[in-house]
């Protein structure tokens, strides 16, 4: 174990007024009176919480073994973009460039705060690029099935969108015209 870091025990109250403001449904709110902590987001805190009441270790034991998870996560992302950007070759030199970057492996045991950010920044990063593929693909069936809704029911939307336009204008122009008439007989009565 690396030990406790000097905010460690801040952040771990931190997670227990989360804990409590979500289960009381909000109505517990020391967990966003605390302005300085909570622009930090909670994701991690929640998480330690919850594996803290089922773990036989210590509370920082726990939360150190959480981090470790986080980073483990993180590594996985990493392994999934340079697979997807270089194949296994970029997947291995991503993972090894990663395990050989030490901050970032010392902070793997015990930094509460960055490696659980670094880990799901990787993952957004990962997600974004698989949503770039699927997004190609899913823009191409799209562009397939408008044309061939087009061509099929083409008549119908077109007879339908000016069926909505006409009845909003006759809508909207019966409304001016009734206020118009309420506006002439107040002028006409205040005479």
């Amino acid at each position: 174990d690396y030990g406790m870091t000097g905010d460690e025990g801040v952040r771990h109250r931190y997670g227990r007024r989360l804990l409590r403001f979500y289960a009381t449904l909000g109505s517990d709110r020391d967990a966003v009176a605390d302005v300085d902590i909570s622009r930090d987001g909670g994701v991690f805190e929640i998480a330690a919480g919850f594996v803290e009441l089922a773990s036989p270790l210590d509370v920082y034991e726990t939360r150190h073994l959480v981090v470790v998870v986080f980073a483990l996560v993180g590594f996985l992302a990493v392994y999934d973009i340079g697979n997807r950007l270089g194949g296994p070759p970029g997947a291995f030199w991503s993972l090894l460039f990663l395990a050989l970057t030490p901050p970032f492996y010392g902070h793997s045991f015990n930094n509460s705060k960055d490696v659980p950010f670094a880990a799901l920044f990787a993952w957004a990063a990962a997600v974004l690029l698989r949503l770039g593929d699927d997004g190609l693909r899913l823009h191409r069936l799209g562009h397939r099935l408008g044309r061939q809704v087009a061509r099929e029911r083409g008549l119908d939307v077109l007879r339908d969108l000016v069926r909505i336009v006409a009845r909003e204008f006759l809508l909207g122009a019966f409304k001016e015209l009734l206020q118009f008439g309420i506006d002439l007989e107040r002028c006409h009565h205040s005479r």
